[in-house]
Parts: C-alpha cells; sequence; structure tokens
C-alpha cells in the first residue's frame, strides 16, 4: 500500500470519527444558539456543500504532484479540529467558538492556496464558507443576539 493510500485511509477514518462524534453527541437544533432559526438551513445546505468539496480537492490533491506533508497536516488538521467544535458551542463560551473556527481559516486556506485550476473556485468557496458562514455568521451569532 502506498502512502498516498494510507492517507486517503486515514483523512476518511478521520472523516467517520467526525461524523460518529457528531451522532453520539446528539448534535441538535440547539448547539445552533442564537442563531436565527430562518439561517438553519441555509447554513446546514452550505456546511455540506463545502464538505463533499472538500472531500474531493483533498482526493484530488492526494494523487497529485501538490502532495507534501503540509497539505496532509492541513486536510487532516482541519477535521480534527471539527471534532473540538460542538463540545466548544456546548461550553457557551463564545470566544472559544470564534477563537476555534478561526484557527479552522489556516488549513483551509492553505487547501485553497494549493488548489489547481480545476479546483479553485470550489475551494473558494470551501474557504469563504469557513471564513463567512462558519467563523463571521455562525461565531459571532451564536452568543450575540
Amino acid at each position: 500500500m502506498t502512502y498516498k493510500n494510507l492517507f486517503i485511509i486515514l483523512f476518511f477514518t478521520v472523516n467517520v470519527i467526525l461524523l460518529v462524534s457528531y451522532y453520539v453527541l446528539g448534535v441538535n437544533q440547539t448547539d445552533f444558539r442564537n442563531t436565527p432559526i430562518f439561517l438553519h438551513k441555509y447554513m446546514l445546505i452550505a456546511a455540506s456543500l463545502a464538505y463533499l468539496i472538500n472531500l474531493w480537492q483533498v482526493v484530488r490533491v492526494t494523487y497529485s504532484s501538490r502532495y507534501d506533508i503540509y497539505f496532509q497536516i492541513a486536510a487532516i488538521s482541519y477535521y480534527v479540529l471539527q471534532w473540538l467544535f460542538i463540545p466548544a458551542v456546548r461550553t457557551n463560551d463564545g470566544n472559544k467558538v470564534r477563537l476555534l473556527l478561526g484557527i479552522c481559516i489556516i488549513p483551509i486556506y492553505y487547501l485553497y492556496h494549493i488548489a489547481d485550476d480545476k479546483e479553485k473556485l470550489f475551494s473558494l468557496y470551501v474557504l469563504l464558507h469557513v471564513v463567512v458562514n462558519d467563523f463571521a455568521l455562525y461565531g459571532f451569532l451564536h452568543d450575540h443576539m
């Protein structure tokens, strides 16, 4: 088995752990905190689309010449940081949530930075989602209504 195949297995394992953790933690509407209800569906659809695009880009980069240790760190660290998201939300400490979501911008920016021409627009969507929807919109609506 190649290192790239091992990385893909690790990457998808990290994602399965994330999804299982959401199930075990019982993620629900109360985790939106003070975010207006009319934004919930938009935010879930936008996050789902960003998630799928990011998975697609990670697979593409893994099997390209852009595959390196920095890419591996960015791809894995973003989802490891996501493991902390619901626990941070449930602390009711908006500063912790914003700090975590702000840190999440760094690996996603790196993935945007290394995107090729076919990925650039899609990767920009993911970056804008993390900056605007996650950090700015959710991060600041979380406890400021």
